[in-house]
C-alpha cells in the first residue's frame, strides 16, 4: 500500500539465559530491547500520520528438546510498546489518494484509516526437524514448522526475508507480511572433498494477512544454495531461489540471488 509506505529500521539489544534440564530438554529465557525508526518513503501521502519512533520490550522463552536426531523447538514472546502514538490517516474529510475523500461515500478499499496501535503482541512458533547423513558427504532431511501470534499489525507481522526468522524458501522477500505461517521443506545436499557444499530444498507454505483475507494461501518455491572457499581467505555462501506460486503479481521476478562474503577477523 503506497500511501503509506514507510521504511523502518530497528536497533536490538538482549540478553538470554539457558538453563539445561535434562540430557535432551534445555530452556531459555530472553528479555530484549528494541527501538524502531520510521522514516516516509517518497510514495507515501502527507496525509499519512507516522508511527512515532519507539521502544519494545519483548521478554520470552524457548524449550527445546533432542532425541534420536530428532530437534523439536518452540518459542513465544511477548511484546510491551512504549510511547508509540496512533497511526494512518489524519482524518477522512482531507482528499488524498487512499485516505479517503470528502465525500459523505464510505472511504475505498484500500483507505489508510487511522489505527491505534496495540500496546502489546504475543509472537510464537513451533519446529520439528531432522537431518539423515548418508554416507560421508551427503546429507538430506526435512522440516516443518508453524509461526502465529495474537494482536499482530503492519509493524509487528512475520516478514520473511533472507537473513532474519521465518524464511519463507524460494519466495522473494520484503514484499509481504502475515499473521500466520505454515511451512514445511525437504532438501538434500553433498559435499565436494569440503571445497563446496550445495544444498537443494523445495518449500511449501501457508500463510495469511488478516487484513487481506482470512484464506490461507499457497506459497512455494525452489532453493539452491552453496558454500565455497573464496580468495584471501573469504568464505562465498550463495542462495539462488525460484518462486513457483505466490503473490508472484507483487514480485519483480520469480527469481531472487543473494550473495554473502565472510571475511574472519583473524
Amino acid at each position: 500500500m503506497l500511501q503509506g509506505e514507510v521504511w523502518t529500521w530497528e536497533q536490538t539489544i538482549g540478553v538470554r539465559a539457558s538453563w539445561q534440564a535434562a540430557t535432551h530438554l534445555s530452556v531459555t529465557a530472553s528479555s530484549y530491547f528494541s527501538y524502531d525508526n520510521f522514516l516516509r518513503t517518497y510514495q507515501a501521502v502527507e496525509q499519512y500520520q507516522m508511527p512515532r519512533n519507539g521502544l519494545n520490550i519483548l521478554p520470552g522463552v524457548e524449550i527445546k528438546y533432542t532425541r534420536d536426531g530428532y530437534v523439536f523447538d518452540a518459542q513465544v514472546t511477548r511484546g510491551e510498546r512504549i510511547g508509540w502514538r496512533p497511526f494512518g490517516c489524519v482524518s477522512l474529510t482531507q482528499t488524498a489518494p487512499g485516505c479517503g475523500s470528502s465525500s459523505p461515500n464510505p472511504p475505498p478499499e484500500n483507505a489508510l484509516l487511522i489505527q491505534n496501535p496495540q500496546s502489546g503482541f504475543t509472537l510464537y512458533s513451533a519446529d520439528l526437524n531432522k537431518d539423515y547423513y548418508i554416507r560421508k558427504f551427503t546429507k538430506g532431511g526435512w522440516d516443518v514448522s508453524y509461526w502465529g501470534g495474537n494482536q499482530l499489525d503492519r509493524f509487528s507481522r512475520y516478514f520473511p526475508s533472507f537473513l532474519t526468522t521465518p524464511r519463507l524458501h524460494g519466495i522473494p522477500p520484503g514484499t509481504d507480511s502475515f499473521d500466520a505461517i505454515a511451512m514445511a521443506n525437504v532438501h538434500y545436499g553433498f559435499n565436494v572433498m569440503d571445497l563446496l557444499k550445495i544444498d537443494g530444498m523445495y518449500a511449501y507454505a501457508r500463510a495469511r494477512n488478516l487484513d487481506e483475507s482470512l484464506r490461507f494461501r499457497k506459497f512455494d518455491g525452489l532453493e539452491l544454495n552453496f558454500n565455497t572457499p573464496g580468495p584471501l581467505g573469504t568464505l562465498l555462501q550463495g542462495t539462488v531461489s525460484y518462486a513457483l506460486n505466490g503473490n508472484i503479481e507483487r514480485y519483480n521476478s520469480r527469481w531472487a540471488v543473494y550473495m554473502l562474503i565472510f571475511k574472519p577477523l583473524r
